[in-house]
């Protein structure tokens, strides 16, 4: 548990509030999740639903566009579930490490994403 402690605070983390989409690899059905905090090495959420430590997940991170006129831009890639904890239904909170990823500049966006998080 202590090594877990560690792992999670190697990096200096931003309090961001990013849309982030999170998938089963082998399932369809994305999961719409918000950043509390993000680190080059992972990030904290808020979801929906729950996810299992330990399982990795496909997901992507929306980046809002800049105040300079840059385009939204997204971060694609694969997470390990850390640990997940009630966060107040229907929430969860869900830690996880980044495994890899890359910059799509000009990706779509899904249908969803206007929606206000959490409505």
């Amino acid at each position: 548990m202590a090594e877990e402690f560690n792992e999670r605070r190697r990096r200096a983390r931003a309090t961001l509030h990013w849309i982030v989409y999170m998938k089963r690899p082998s399932l369809e059905t994305q999961v719409r999740a918000e950043t509390l905090n993000l680190s080059s090495d992972g990030f904290y959420c808020l979801a929906p639903r729950p996810f299992l430590a330990g399982e990795t997940l496909e997901c992507t991170i929306v980046l809002p566009p800049s105040d300079h006129g840059e385009e939204e831009r997204r971060l694609s890639g694969r997470a390990t579930v850390l640990r997940v904890e009630p966060a107040g239904a229907p929430q969860f909170g869900i830690a996880c490490r980044l495994e890899d990823y890359s910059l799509d500049a000009r990706s779509s966006p899904p249908a969803d994403w206007m929606r206000p998080h959490g409505r």
